[in-house]
């Protein structure tokens, strides 16, 4: 079904969910949902994966709390795996990947709150 249409959503009892997650590969589908989970349901915490950073801005505008840009880590792990096949000792790698990680997605919230 469509999760973007509220009777659909409600067979689910969001209501007594913990969080609602949206993976859909549809960019526009996913916005819906989360447009629609946030009208219907707006103490729901939605976290959502999103295809790029401009999709993940979207759906933050839309309602969802947290996003995950596929594109971002991607190239976080193209970057640790390098990192790690150059020789840089696997703490200094790990460290840094999830400092980038963290700025990234902070830097991304906020721009997707303005």
């Amino acid at each position: 079904g469509d999760a973007a249409r509220e009777e659909i959503m409600r067979r689910c009892s969001p209501e007594n969910a913990a969080a609602l997650v949206v993976t859909m590969d549809d960019p526009a589908a996913a916005e819906r949902v989360v447009r629609a989970a946030r009208r219907n349901w707006p103490n729901l915490v939605v976290y959502a994966r999103a295809a790029d950073n401009a999709h993940a801005a979207r759906l933050l505008a839309a309602g969802a709390r947290h996003v995950v840009p596929e594109a971002l880590e991607a190239s976080l792990q193209l970057g640790e795996r390098l990192l790690l096949g150059v020789g840089v000792p696997e703490g200094a790698v790990l460290q840094l990947i999830e400092a980038r990680r963290q700025a990234e997605l902070a830097e991304l919230e906020s721009r997707g709150r303005d």
